[in-house]
């Protein structure tokens, strides 16, 4: 399997009524449209705050907000984060000092995307490194 590192920053965000700034990393899977990640956001009604959550797949296409698994003081400085795939269907998730397991059905993957809206983001130093 393997491990994704790197850092997200939020350089500069604009404000817009319908997308809140977003720096997202996933890894898509074979299946058409499906993937597995995380998002980190600043909500606009607390522009003081970022959150990460869970996003994937089943959230997406329900048009479900991410599962939000941690709230930190916004910052432009960098922030690590990382993405374990030990097993076909167990991704661990860091951001920051926090840490989300998540399980999803078994299926491969060959890719990392990154992607933001709505912000100016710097991702850096990111590193794909196969798992022995």
């Amino acid at each position: 399997m393997f491990t994704v590192n790197g850092t997200i920053q939020f350089v500069g965000l604009q404000t817009d009524a319908k997308w809140a700034p977003f720096a997202a990393v996933d890894l898509p899977g074979a299946k058409e449209n499906s993937f597995i990640g995380f998002t980190a956001s600043v909500d606009p009604y607390q522009p003081g705050k970022i959150q990460v959550g869970i996003r994937n797949t089943l959230s997406w296409r329900g048009g479900k907000a991410p599962a939000i698994f941690a709230t930190m003081p916004f910052t432009n400085e960098a922030i690590p984060f990382s993405m374990a795939l030990d097993k076909p269907e167990s991704l661990l998730v860091a951001v920051g000092d926090f840490k989300r397991t998540v399980s999803f059905p078994k299926q491969s993957f060959s890719r990392v995307r990154m992607t933001c809206s709505t912000a100016h983001v710097r991702f850096s130093n990111v590193a794909v490194t196969v798992n022995q």
